[in-house]
């Protein structure tokens, strides 16, 4: 429904843009969240295995799910991580987890 009333680009022309060797910012284009996020975390454990942190900014996106997935790719490569969206935080250092709901804390 979403495709249809083309809130959703259902064919989306995402770019990564590198502004730091840690630094990256990927607009979606429009496209559904998780693909975008996908693209986001990869790039994110690419910048910190060269520089020691990555840091990506998501823009022009759709929600993208099940955050603690995205979070998890990170810990699997040895990484500690900070996630943050619209409500919620996810921060996992040395296999701690911790999750503050914004909605909850304001």
């Amino acid at each position: 429904d979403r495709i249809k009333k083309r809130l959703i680009n259902s064919r989306p022309k995402i770019k990564i843009k590198r502004i730091s060797q840690s630094i990256s910012l990927v607009d979606a284009n429009d496209s559904i969240g998780f693909v975008a996020a996908d693209i986001a975390i990869k790039q994110a454990i690419k910048n910190a295995k060269k520089s020691g942190i990555g840091m990506v900014a998501v823009k022009n996106s759709g929600h993208y799910g099940l955050s603690g997935y995205y979070a998890e790719q990170a810990i699997k490569k040895n990484l500690s991580i900070f996630e943050f969206d619209q409500r919620d935080t996810i921060i996992c250092v040395d296999q701690f987890w911790l999750k503050l709901n914004y909605a909850k804390l304001f």
